[in-house]
């Protein structure tokens, strides 16, 4: 280790520990309907310290960005939805202290 204003190696890992808060999380809107053809984005919330890394999951697996579909950091973007999108998304924001997850619904109710 490289330490700064500390004496020894120990000293900078009990510091570097005490000084992290593993993320809380929320997504706005948490629950939200659409029409085929409608635009969508969630948005995750997460405090924490170090500033946490998001990743947005659906059943499980990673979303993966297409044509109608975005991952910006901490929001998930819908364009010209399809009655398939319906379904929970989930976030995850995880740090070094540890991770949390919160879920979003997104429910089709026709045209």
């Amino acid at each position: 280790c490289i330490p700064k204003f500390v004496i020894d190696c120990s000293t900078y890992y009990l510091f570097s520990n005490l000084f992290t808060v593993p993320p809380v999380v929320y997504i706005k809107p948490s629950e939200q309907t659409f029409k085929v053809g409608d635009s969508v984005t969630l948005t995750c919330y997460a405090d924490g310290f170090p500033l946490p890394s998001y990743y947005w999951l659906r059943n499980g697996a990673l979303v993966i960005p297409n044509s109608r579909i975005s991952v910006n950091h901490n929001q998930l973007a819908f364009s010209n939805m399809e009655q398939s999108d319906e379904g929970a998304y989930s976030c995850l924001a995880e740090n070094l202290a540890g991770d949390d997850t919160a879920i979003a619904t997104l429910q089709y109710i026709g045209n």
